[in-house]
């Protein structure tokens, strides 16, 4: 899910699901859409891939932010590195902007009324971004 969507850490285990009244919960697995609220409570829409909706419904409770965090840490630990939830947001940011992802749809999808979070985020992996921009665009020339 964090892969997927972006979403904060506080976020995802503020998913409500109400299997039996689902205009009540956040779900909207048919559309793939989850409501979201963020800092200050606000609220916003994000997508999901096919594969985050079947790991939303697969039986299990629900979990606490500090026990997603646990478990996100524990399994980098055995794949011998360090990780926490919100390196999964730096990665969304990047991806998204790699792959021709527009500016503004990402400040949406990730709840930023300022663009100064856009510029944050996307410094992280811009040298990167750009050589490959470079090898697509400049391919060819002489």
């Amino acid at each position: 899910m964090l892969t997927a969507t972006g979403i904060r850490l506080s976020e995802l285990a503020g998913i409500c699901c109400h299997p039996g009244d689902p205009a009540r919960g956040d779900l909207d697995l048919p559309a793939r859409e989850i409501r979201i609220r963020g800092k200050g409570r606000t609220s916003r829409t994000v997508k999901i891939s096919h594969q985050a909706a079947r790991s939303l419904v697969n039986g299990r409770g629900p979990l606490t932010a500090t026990g997603i965090y646990q478990a996100v840490a524990r399994r980098g630990r055995q794949c011998g590195v360090t990780v926490y939830p919100h390196r999964f947001r730096h990665h969304f940011s990047h991806t998204w902007l790699d792959r021709g992802g527009a500016e503004r749809d990402l400040m949406e999808l990730n709840g930023w009324t300022s663009p100064q979070m856009l510029t944050r985020y996307g410094a992280s992996a811009r040298g990167a971004r750009a050589r490959r921009s470079y090898d697509r665009i400049m391919d060819n020339t002489t």
